[in-house]
Parts: structure tokens; C-alpha cells; sequence
């Protein structure tokens, strides 16, 4: 598979650019809760409530700023909004898509573990770090991560989540 993603990458700089130029790639080891809960300079669940892309100074590339209010601080300084930064985007008639970047809709509900930057927040582990909430058969608010193996319910997570912080880590098992 990653050498198939290679070679499509090669092929789109031929077609794009007329001679191969250097391709850069990222692959993610699978992580855990426990390794992103102590990796994380916070965690909050929140809602999207502004949405917005910019080209940097140079032109180069494109970022999108996702403005969350805050409902549950679950670790890290408390806030009543937090803005994310995330590479990819649109603006314009420019469109940047980034492989594994996270990318939120205005009012989409997610729990986000993050870290700091030199100068901006962004999602910790690229979507890994994004924990979508969705409704549960009961009606409840569930917390859900495929890649990371979470599907439980926002107060269950929360509660493991501060478990793990407790226990320096290493999650207790009952």
C-alpha cells in the first residue's frame, strides 16, 4: 500500500511538474489512547464554530484555522475557545489536500487531543488525534476512533482518559 501511495505521487510529478522532484511521505505507527493522552499538550471536547483557510506569506502553502468553543476541558489549561491550525485547505480557486490531516466541519462536535507548535495548536498524531462524536443507539453521545480502536461512550472516555493522566500513563485495568 505505502509503496502504491509512493508511486502515485511520483507519477502525479511527472504529469504535474514534467521531471520528478523529491516526494516527502509520512507514516504513522498505530497509537494508543494511553500513548496520545501522555503525548498530548491538552484535551477538550468541543464544537467547530468557525472555519476558516489562509495561504502563508509566501504563498507556498495553505492552512486552515478550525475555531472550537469549548464544552469539557479534560486536560491541560482551560479555555472558552481554542483555535487549531491543520495544513490543507481551500482559498480561492487553490486547493492543498493533505494525506492524514484532520479536517473539521463547522459544527461538527469532536473530543481533540492536541499540542502546541511554535506558533499555533494542531491536532496531535494528524487525525489520530481527532475523536468524532456521534449519537449512540440510546441517544447518548458516543466517542469514536477507528484507527486508535475507540467506540465508547463520552463519559466512559473521559473518565479512562483521567485515569491514564492519574496513573502517569500506564491505564489501570479492573
Amino acid at each position: 500500500m505505502k509503496a502504491r501511495i509512493l508511486d502515485l505521487l511520483l507519477v502525479a510529478s511527472v504529469f504535474w511538474g514534467g521531471a520528478p522532484s523529491p516526494v516527502m511521505a509520512v507514516v504513522l505507527t498505530p497509537t494508543t489512547l494511553e500513548e496520545l493522552t501522555t503525548s498530548a499538550d491538552g484535551v477538550f471536547l468541543g464544537r467547530v464554530i468557525q472555519k476558516e483557510s489562509v495561504l502563508d506569506p509566501e504563498r507556498k502553502l495553505i492552512f486552515t484555522k478550525y475555531t472550537f468553543s469549548i464544552e469539557r476541558t479534560i486536560s491541560g489549561a482551560p479555555a472558552s475557545t481554542v483555535v487549531l491550525t491543520e495544513l490543507g485547505g481551500e482559498v480561492g480557486d487553490l486547493g492543498m489536500g493533505v494525506p492524514g490531516s484532520p479536517e473539521y466541519e463547522l459544527g461538527e462536535e469532536a473530543v481533540v487531543f492536541y499540542r502546541a507548535g511554535k506558533q499555533r495548536l494542531m491536532t496531535l498524531r494528524w487525525s489520530e488525534g481527532k475523536f468524532r462524536i456521534v449519537e449512540g443507539g440510546d441517544g447518548s453521545r458516543e466517542v469514536v476512533q477507528p484507527s486508535v480502536g475507540v467506540r465508547m461512550p463520552l463519559e466512559a472516555f473521559a473518565t479512562r482518559v483521567a485515569r491514564i493522566l492519574a496513573a502517569g500513563g500506564k491505564e489501570e485495568r479492573k
